[in-house]
């Protein structure tokens, strides 16, 4: 045995002496951002014994190529070298094998997931290459690499990788991502799919390794393609069902084994798998089989032969959203609670039951599945997937300790799980924060180990409770890394939370009501809700929340209260405040506490929230739900929101509704000036986020895209000029704020005028003076229509919405519809030769949609709140 070791550490020794000899004039570097021609004649006349593929842009670590021969040189078994991958901020590049280890062997041919996909920084012995007659195709815009990277694979199966020898790479490789240029081309999808399947065939059939390559593809697609970061590339409907049609024959040659084994590469989740099995065949719904035991219960696709189960009894986990502590209908103290069921199960094959101990013993209470829309996924705007949320009731005894834990039924098997806290305003408890606790009606409740406790305590015990949070916290931040986002929100929060305490007696029979609308920006809802209700001797404070700006400035010298988010007076109104209105999800953002400060501080924040959304709600989305509101009720203004806010996806109580109509509305006089407005609504894959001025960013790619070439066309078409000439028009053109930054793109005439909402002119103003609206599905079509003034839609379908709408527009819209640039025109043109007059039609719909027409919702609103409050 010991002559062995010695014989394998000569040999070892050998090899690397052999390695030595060999420099960078052994491996010939390929520029991979060359054409595909160019590469294969490089392949060809090359005599070097290694190729290594670079990208001029990327950042290779010291003598990394170097690094990487050598060690193909030591390991005669391996035919391929890669370092560790970091994406172009610095991050690494999730992948399979053993991360902690200096250097990993990987063998495709025995575990698929090994393969390489990422062919920029790997060296290859081309030897290999030759012999198996490898090329890059010539004729794919996208996927070569991947290609060329699979068909080397499947000759030569086995790499190693070096994990201290890195590189960064100089492509955004986060798909979901709006600045990956390839996300936005249309061929970048059609590659990707049956063509490249065809390409990867070999005698009809696909290897394990081909099959995860193309998953691995196609996962790549429909994240870059999910909820609202849809890129719209394709040119109509039909192209996009095209393509949905590839990717499921894509899916039927792809086993069960290769779409449910676990890996770190694709980070893609259990329930979207099953939208991707689902394709297969979308006439016919999935089956199940459930395997149980004792210790866990497998879900499988039925009839599956798979060795790795879809989904196990560790993925589940009861994570609580709404977390209250009070009386239910029946008078009963105790914890009230909805949570989500993050899992792939279908619903009726498990229970959930949260079991009470005290020391009389235990008692059940089971979870009720709730038709509350807890969460959806969408692919190409085409729902895929639902979240479901359970409601349980657990009566606290008064007097006694008692501890509560989830259990999951299947069946005669029944599972314990843990319980977890969502790191949302709705709950009051952190999980996994050492200390965390909330005190309330004389009871202190934490959740330890995933178990809720709950103990009778006094104010002394709270303050021995709070101490030792803070303790924790002090402890927390000490082991967090100097100069980092998470280390400087817990600094910030841990100071707010001393002063809470600090000044609570100050604050605590302080009224304070807060308002907000947009971060940079006034002039909706909120500020009009805050003018009447500040006209109120109340004894109420009421605070506008706004960052460094014009409109925060106006306010001011208007005698307005302005805080400015984030400073600690501001915090400190914020986490005293008795009402707060919410014009966006979620409420504390906008008042400067940001989503990692929250944990630290929401068991000190008791508001009333009235939900005063900027808009309707014309589309279907889990934000609109009482459980990501847990409001204490919502304005309306009209009755289509009353019915969808009350319906039992939304599930709020008829009584949480107040009818007060919009507060901006109060303001909307008609002062119309011969103006045609367009004020089509945002798309997120034209935005590129916010500056340090908090304005959007400029998009350079905005001209070459569909949505500027489908509004130039209109803008400049000569029948709507000549007859906007001929008739007094302007037109003006008015992007959403988010693509404000693009007005420059458009350029003004003396007829056709480009302005922004950020700089130019504000909605109310520009929507008085205008005499129609032209909009594709913006919510200020509903400020319009108010002024009884008429409104026309432009659906092109080359444009389509990106999110799923609830607002059926061929039944209650407020205007005509136009699906071509052609049609727009033609009605447009007769608008203006007939004075636009709002048509009967259109006027009835109106009269029917509005519940109010007499410029008092902000009084309403204002009494209905102090209804509530004043009741407590």
């Amino acid at each position: 045995m010991r002559l062995r070791g010695i014989r394998r550490k000569v040999r070892k020794i050998c090899r690397s002496v052999r390695a030595a000899r060999y420099s960078e004039k052994d491996i010939r570097l390929i520029d991979i951002t060359q054409k595909a021609a160019e590469i294969n004649k490089i392949l060809a006349e090359t005599e070097a014994p290694f190729v290594g593929f670079t990208d001029p842009h990327a950042d290779f670590g010291e003598d990394y190529f170097l690094k990487l021969l050598r060690e193909l040189v030591m390991d005669v078994e391996a035919d391929s070298a890669v370092g560790r991958l970091y994406d172009h901020k610095g991050n690494p590049v999730p992948c399979s094998g053993d991360l902690k280890k200096e250097c990993v062997r990987l063998d495709a041919e025995t575990r698929f997931t090994f393969v390489n996909l990422h062919l920029c920084g790997a060296v290859c012995r081309t030897e290999v290459i030759r012999k198996a007659g490898l090329r890059f195709d010539e004729k794919l815009n996208y996927c070569r690499d991947e290609l060329f990277a699979v068909q080397f694979a499947e000759q030569a199966p086995v790499s190693v990788r070096l994990n201290h020898c890195t590189y960064k790479t100089s492509l955004i490789l986060d798909e979901s991502s709006d600045m990956t240029p390839q996300s936005q081309n249309i061929d970048w999808y059609f590659d990707s799919a049956v063509k490249l399947m065809d390409r990867m065939k070999r005698d009809g059939k696909l290897s394990e390794i081909a099959q995860f390559a193309l998953l691995f593809l196609l996962i790549q697609r429909f994240r870059s393609n999910q909820g609202q970061k849809i890129k719209m590339v394709f040119d109509t409907p039909e192209r996009c069902v095209e393509y949905l049609e590839q990717a499921g024959e894509v899916m039927r040659n792809i086993s069960d084994e290769v779409l449910c084994i676990r890996t770190r590469a694709t980070k893609w989740e259990r329930y979207k798998k099953i939208y991707l099995a689902q394709l297969r065949n979308p006439d016919e719904p999935l089956q199940f089989d459930i395997r149980r035991d004792r210790e866990d219960a497998r879900l499988y696709l039925r009839g599956s032969d798979a060795k790795s189960a879809l989904c196990r009894l560790p993925d589940i986990r009861l994570s609580v959203v709404i977390f209250h502590y009070g009386a239910d209908s029946s008078g009963r103290t105790g914890l009230d609670i909805i949570f989500q069921v993050m899992h792939c199960y279908p619903s009726d094959s498990f229970e959930v039951y949260f079991v009470r101990e005290d020391d009389e013993g235990e008692e059940k209470y089971k979870a009720e599945l709730l038709t509350e829309l807890a969460g959806t996924v969408t692919f190409f705007d085409r729902d895929a997937a639902r979240r479901d949320a359970y409601h349980v009731f657990v009566p606290v005894t008064g007097g006694r300790r008692m501890s509560v834990r989830g259990e999951m039924h299947f069946g005669e098997y029944i599972y314990p799980k843990r319980i977890s806290f969502s790191d949302v305003w709705q709950n009051k408890l952190s999980s996994n924060l050492e200390g965390s606790y909330w005190y309330t009606d004389s009871m202190l409740i934490d959740c330890t180990g995933g178990i809720i406790r709950v103990r009778p305590a006094s104010e002394e015990d709270r303050q021995t409770a709070e101490k030792k949070y803070l303790e924790a916290l002090e402890k927390r931040l000490d082991s967090m890394k100097e100069g980092t986002r998470e280390r400087k929100q817990l600094q910030k929060a841990l100071r707010w939370r001393k002063l809470y305490w600090e000044t609570f007696e100050e604050y605590k029979d302080r009224r304070i009501w807060t308002y907000n609308d947009k971060a940079f920006k006034a002039g909706d809802n909120a500020e009009y809700a805050l003018r009447y209700a500040a006209g109120q001797s109340d004894g109420i404070e009421k605070l506008f929340y706004i960052e460094k700006s014009v409109d925060g400035e106006r306010l001011r010298k208007q005698g307005y209260a302005v805080m400015r988010p984030g400073t600690d007076e501001a915090a400190l109104a914020a986490l005293h405040a008795e009402v707060i209105y919410m014009t966006h999800v979620p409420p504390y953002r906008k008042l400067g506490i940001a989503d990692d400060m929250l944990r630290y501080l929401k068991d000190l924040m008791n508001p009333k929230i009235i939900r005063l959304y900027h808009g309707f709600p014309i589309t279907r989305s889990a934000s609109y739900a009482q459980m990501a509101n847990d409001a204490a009720a919502v304005a309306v203004g009209s009755a289509y929101e009353k019915a969808l806010y009350t319906n039992e996806e939304n599930c709020f109580r008829p009584e949480q509704v107040i009818e007060s109509g919009m507060p901006r509305y109060d303001d909307l006089i008609d002062d119309s000036r011969k103006q045609i407005l367009f004020a089509p609504t945002w798309r997120p894959s034209l935005c590129i986020g916010i500056g340090k001025d908090g304005k959007p960013r400029y998009n350079r790619d905005y001209r070459s895209s569909a949505y500027f070439r489908l509004y130039e066309q209109v803008l400049r078409d000569e029948r709507l000029l000549d007859t906007a000439e001929k008739n007094g028009y302007k037109i003006k053109f008015f992007l959403h704020p988010k693509m404000s930054a693009q007005a420059v793109d458009h350029e003004s005439d003396e007829t056709v005028q480009s302005l922004s909402c950020t700089v130019d002119i504000d909605y109310v103003t520009i929507m008085r003076r205008s005499d129609l609206m032209v909009t594709d599905y913006s919510s200020v079509q509903y400020d319009f229509a108010y002024m009884r003034k008429p409104v026309v839609y432009y659906h092109d379908p080359a444009l389509p919405y990106w999110r799923i709408t609830n607002f059926d527009y061929e039944r209650i819209g407020f205007g005509e519809i136009c699906r071509s640039a052609e049609q727009l025109v033609t009605v447009l043109c007769d608008y203006m030769e007939h004075g636009c007059v709002l048509k009967p039609v259109y006027e009835k719909r109106i009269e029917d949609f509005f519940l109010h027409d007499d410029h008092l919702a902000a009084k309403r609103l204002y009494e209905a709140t102090r209804a509530l409050t004043d009741k407590v």
